[in-house]
């Protein structure tokens, strides 16, 4: 980080850019088979784009997301994404709508990237609760993956892809098939182990998912639904809207209470649950001061559902963790 702010020369680089820089001194000065890099925040201009000579690049299912820097309109979105599209090397995408999928064709065309999108180059499907992914090296029947939710058989099928269409690193499908049946996600469709904060909890499940957009909220409400009802904690960033958040989820909701992300700049619990009252109802939403106290109120509550939710931020997802001693390594 040192070397990084020295070599600043007052272009007031962001959070972001400081510690990506610190990145890739660390990987470059680690020696290892592959660099794995997740863009922060669209591609086209994002700090990690820097990249010149990618192995293999990816674009996962697309959102309306981080309109203020990404354009309005899922294309302009769709758009950015693509802009890590590098000469001569793979770019792997999932299945689009038409616009959407011309769009990316378009940006990987013009940059020279070989374009391999789901259905055309790649498959995956399930089947008896195993994954069938198929492109033109062959089959791979895939067991039930690690994760939760159905909205991972894509995602797994888009990793395979992208390890299958290079050839600089080799992974054999053995590798492939233990690496996604051993996977974990913490903070997604996480559910707590035996802890400080379980323990106040006895008898109940607590689920932890940093869902904080309308996709991965309506991704979480599919996966929850066969164990509503359920009672929710939430919190949400100041950029983020509560309707596309909690609403696939409310209807699932016994009772929320929505509190808020110290240190980061969150809406405030009573406004989020003055929005909320009308998704779940004015007498089962309201506001805590701490996670703690939400924590609280249901130890106290003898009717409080079988299985807990605290979602709505990965701010949120992390203290819960914290709480809890599971704190990623």
């Amino acid at each position: 980080l040192k070397e990084v702010i020295d070599a600043d020369h007052g272009i007031e680089s962001s959070f972001f850019e400081v510690t990506t820089a610190a990145a890739f001194l660390a990987f470059a000065r680690t020696p290892a088979d592959a660099c794995i890099l997740e863009v922060g925040l669209g591609g086209r201009l994002d700090a990690t784009n820097v990249i010149t000579q990618p192995v293999s690049c990816g674009i996962a299912q697309l959102a309306i997301d981080h309109q203020d820097f990404l354009g309005r309109r899922l294309i302009d979105i769709a758009g950015e994404k693509a802009g890590i599209a590098k000469r001569g090397a793979p770019l792997v995408t999932q299945r689009y709508p038409a616009a959407i999928a011309a769009r990316i064709g378009e940006i990987a065309n013009d940059k020279c990237a070989q374009w391999l999108p789901r259905g055309r180059v790649w498959t995956m499907r399930v089947v008896d609760r195993r994954l069938r992914y198929r492109d033109a090296k062959g089959a791979l029947d895939l067991p039930a993956l690690g994760l939760d939710g159905r909205h991972q058989a894509g995602n797994a099928g888009l990793a395979a892809a992208m390890l299958r269409h290079q050839e600089v690193v080799t992974f054999p499908d053995e590798s492939i098939v233990r690496g996604l049946a051993s996977a974990t996600w913490a903070g997604r469709l996480h559910q707590l182990r035996d802890g400080p904060l379980t323990a106040r909890l006895p008898g109940r499940r607590v689920w932890v998912d940093g869902a904080h957009n309308g996709n991965a909220a309506k991704a979480l409400a599919r996966a929850m639904a066969d164990r509503a009802p359920i009672d929710a904690i939430f919190a949400l960033s100041t950029n983020r809207r509560v309707a596309d958040v909690l609403g696939p989820v409310a209807p699932l909701i016994r009772k929320a209470q929505t509190v808020p992300l110290y240190g980061h700049a969150h809406l405030d619990p009573r406004e989020i649950a003055m929005i909320a009252q009308g998704r779940v109802g004015p007498r089962h939403c309201y506001p805590a001061f701490t996670l703690d106290e939400a924590i609280e109120r249901l130890a106290n509550d003898p009717h409080a559902a079988a299985d807990i939710l605290i979602f709505g931020s990965l701010y949120l997802a992390g203290e819960a963790l914290a709480a809890n001693g599971e704190t990623p390594d």
